[in-house]
């Protein structure tokens, strides 16, 4: 229980010095108005807690009560910490420039209540002292036969027992998102009275507009919520059930580009004789609805055929016995591009079908570079029909730029912080490429 010290000085002599429209800074009293009244005169603050919180705002009453008969009076207060003011529309009481000080107007010197605010100090100001003079008069325009009283009030400051908590590590991943991506936030709670976490707030930006609460529930942002261009990140305000810690900011994810889907094409039919079209069938898709550009080469013997570039079918007329056909199909969105390649169809034959090779592992090591670290391009193949690789094909890219690296280091001095690194790799087993295969690290 945190006691209430209140001194009430009554003072005999001198006199307290009054003033129809008040006066500031007086309550300890001075030298105009005698004690000669009768009855004894107190003076009162109401509204005052038995401790404040800091920053709260308190409505207070002087009361002078006893002491001549009527309704006549005024005050002076004073408070060596925090800000005494008036609401709007206020004419009984006014307040002086530094808010450390309040008194009685004109209109005020008729009554025997003032109200007026108090807001408290901020956090760890400590003992708070009001000072306060009260005075009844006769009204009779003078000096004499009135009553008066001084009374100090000293309140001290409530200080939480509880500590607030706070959240460390907060991460908003993948950092590469695309489209199809699960945006998923965490992070670490701690709090110094190793109470749980109970009522923490997240909020959720979308390209810098905070979002209404329920939009996204709990800490995983769902693919339907996203598309390519948005910029997204989180605020979270710790919360331990009775006191919310500091807000902290995730990372901001970029939700970059998704590149199209692009199956392998055919060739129909699949053992063609000289009279037979030979026609490519594929299909694409972009799961960012983007739109697609379709590039179509056809290759006969190893050799590009340029009169059929973009082309789905081949006449017969330019087809004979023994023709070795290949069609190469790449489709881009306009950020990124995927090629494929179809089995080599020879006309007149029955095919030998060929399985392309695949990429069975892919991985750039270590997974999270550092500026020193090289970057090491690791992968294991497989064939069906168990034919060797005989051409490897690897590209790199920074920030999404190609680069003249095609080896399968990249040595440390060439990457920055912050880069983004994305390797690409295809094999051939002599007769058909493998697809396109990637990997992609950010530089811490």
């Amino acid at each position: 229980i945190v006691a209430v010290t209140i001194v009430a000085l009554l003072l005999f002599v001198p006199a307290i010095r009054g003033y129809q429209g008040g006066v500031y800074n007086r309550a300890y009293g001075c030298n105009c108005h005698s004690q000669t009244g009768s009855t004894a005169a107190s003076v009162g603050i109401s509204g005052l807690p038995t401790s404040y919180d800091a920053g709260d705002l308190y409505q207070l009453t002087v009361s002078v009560t006893g002491g001549v008969s009527g309704s006549g009076g005024g005050f002076s207060l004073e408070v060596n910490k925090g800000t005494v003011s008036i609401g709007a529309g206020q004419t009984l009481v006014k307040v002086n420039n530094q808010g450390n000080s309040a008194t009685h107007t004109m209109a005020g010197n008729s009554y025997r209540s003032w109200s007026f605010d108090w807001s408290a100090p901020s956090q760890g100001a400590g003992l708070v002292t009001f000072e306060v003079a009260g005075m009844t008069s006769n009204g009779n325009g003078g000096t004499s036969g009135d009553r008066w009283a001084t009374s100090m009030v000293q309140i001290p400051e409530n200080i939480p027992a509880n500590n607030p908590p706070s959240v460390a590590n907060v991460l908003l991943s993948p950092n590469n998102a695309v489209t199809t991506d699960t945006l998923t936030l965490s992070y670490s709670f701690s709090d110094p009275d190793n109470d749980q976490e109970s009522g923490s707030e997240i909020t959720w930006y979308r390209d810098s507009q905070a979002l209404p609460q329920g939009t996204v529930v709990g800490l995983s942002v769902p693919p339907s919520e996203t598309a390519k261009g948005q910029e997204w990140y989180a605020m979270v305000k710790p919360s331990d059930g009775d006191d919310f810690g500091s807000v902290v900011s995730s990372n901001t994810v970029t939700i970059i580009n998704t590149p199209p889907t692009l199956t392998t094409p055919t060739i129909t039919p699949s053992s063609p004789e000289e009279t037979d079209n030979l026609t490519a069938a594929f299909s694409t898709s972009d799961d960012d609805q983007d739109i697609l550009t379709t590039e179509i080469r056809w290759y006969l013997d190893g050799v590009t055929v340029a009169e059929f570039n973009d082309d789905t079918t081949i006449p017969s007329i330019a087809t004979r016995e023994g023709d070795e056909w290949r069609v190469e199909v790449t489709v881009s969105d306009g950020d990124d591009m995927v090629t494929q390649s179809s089995q080599i169809m020879t006309v007149g034959e029955i095919a030998d079908v060929n399985n392309p090779p695949e990429i069975s592992t892919i991985a750039i090591s270590p997974s999270q570079p550092l500026t020193g670290d090289d970057l090491q391009l690791v992968y294991t193949t497989q064939d069906q029909e168990n034919d060797a690789i005989t051409t490897t094909q690897i590209e790199w890219l920074v920030d999404g730029i190609p680069t003249v690296y095609d080896s399968v280091t990249i040595p440390s001095e060439e990457t920055a912080k912050g880069q983004v690194w994305e390797a690409k790799i295809r094999v051939n087993d002599g007769k058909d490429w493998s697809s396109w295969y990637q990997q992609t690290v950010s530089i811490a």
